[in-house]
This record gives structure tokens, C-alpha cells and sequence, in this order.
């Protein structure tokens, strides 16, 4: 199975690609992104001033999106992994 990706490869070009969907395991869960956000590492990356590790890579790492599939039995563990208690939202979504 494939999904849509925005990647940049090594001569600086990006483009939309299709490429293989992620497996995921326990403690897990595979997003649909709606959004992502670029962080000034990225953008860096895209300017030339800092080079990627691998390439191609795919941009965007602060994501908004919707649980489609996850990797426990019990979900609501799932989703305590997914959060990451460092940021206002995130501590608010926790005590829920």
C-alpha cells in the first residue's frame, strides 16, 4: 500500500511522490495527516545550509491529523503514546 509524501532529494528538487506506507507495531498508531508543518531545520535542509542524512527525505515532522489504524488492542494506550506532555495542549489532552 502507498501514500503521498512531499520529498526533497539530494540536488535540492522536491516534488509529491508515492511511496510505501510505514508498518507500525504495538505501541503505535498510523495518522492521516491533514497539515504539517515546515521547521527552520527543513527549511535549512531546502536551502542547502545544512545537508539531510538520507535522502530522499520527507519534509515535516509537527503534524496535525486523524488515528486511522493502531497497533494495540486497547486504544486508548495508543493514544497516550501519541502525545507528548511537553506543550500546553498536549499536558490538557493528557488529564482527559
Amino acid at each position: 500500500m502507498t501514500m503521498k509524501a512531499g520529498q526533497v532529494h539530494k540536488d535540492l528538487g522536491s516534488q509529491i511522490s508515492e511511496v510505501e506506507r510505514p508498518t507500525f507495531g504495538p505501541g503505535e498508531a498510523l495518522v492521516r495527516l491533514h497539515a504539517t508543518g515546515v521547521c527552520a531545520t527543513d527549511l535549512h535542509i531546502l536551502d542547502g545550509i545544512i545537508e539531510s542524512d538520507k535522502y530522499p527525505m520527507i519534509l515535516g515532522h509537527e503534524v496535525v491529523g486523524a488515528v486511522e489504524e493502531f497497533g494495540l488492542d486497547r486504544a486508548s494506550e495508543a493514544l497516550d503514546n501519541l502525545r507528548c506532555r511537553r506543550v500546553f495542549d498536549c499536558q490538557i489532552l493528557a488529564l482527559a
